[in-house]
């Protein structure tokens, strides 16, 4: 799958973080989510747990254009969120293919995948881990976005990008995979007083 980006430049998690805030911490809805159900006071204070869990600001990150997001994206792993996870029986193993293939009711009727399938963002950026071992990618932030080109893909109407899609990757070790089934089962970026 490495084949499939093409390296532009390192970055810093601060310039990733802020580039996540524009996408999601400054719409009303994400907004809500973070202070109604997951119990944090603000969008940033919620997102950064998930960041810290991971220690992202002291990973060395790289930012790559996707060159075919439609082949690509629909292979990546789902990252450890419990509302994506709780789909399969086996958590933290299945691609955006298998959740399509697996649960299409459940894609089908989440509003958010459907907005942005039939309305895709022009220019975008995803966060990722890549298992240098085993040579898989997980999609850290973007799973409504790689959903949506996952289910797209499989209904035989690709997303026609207009400009490629970039992600920002850090690289973990394959023994850092506890690090996302901690993460899951102790349902990091919940708060704990909820």
């Amino acid at each position: 799958m490495k084949e499939s980006i093409k390296y532009i430049r390192d970055i810093s998690w601060d310039e990733i973080f802020n580039g996540w805030h524009q996408r999601e911490g400054v719409r009303e809805e994400w907004q809500k989510f973070a202070t109604e159900v997951k119990g944090w006071p603000d969008w940033k204070s919620w997102r950064q747990t998930s960041a810290d869990f991971i220690s992202a600001d002291k990973r060395r990150w790289k930012i790559y254009e996707v060159e075919n997001p439609n082949e690509f994206f629909p292979k990546c792993l789902i990252g450890p969120w419990q509302n994506w996870q709780k789909n399969f029986e086996e958590k933290n193993k299945r691609t955006f293919e298998d959740l399509i293939k697996m649960c299409p009711e459940w894609v089908h009727d989440n509003k958010k995948i459907q907005q942005i399938k039939n309305d895709f963002p022009d220019k975008t950026q995803f966060i990722g881990i890549y298992f240098k071992d085993s040579g898989r990618f997980v999609i850290f932030e973007g799973s409504h976005r790689a959903a949506a080109i996952a289910q797209a893909k499989t209904e035989g109407n690709p997303i026609n990008f207009k400009n490629n899609p970039t992600i920002a990757v850090t690289e973990f070790s394959d023994e850092e995979v506890e690090l996302l089934e901690q993460k899951l089962e102790r349902n990091v970026g919940t708060h704990p007083n909820k």
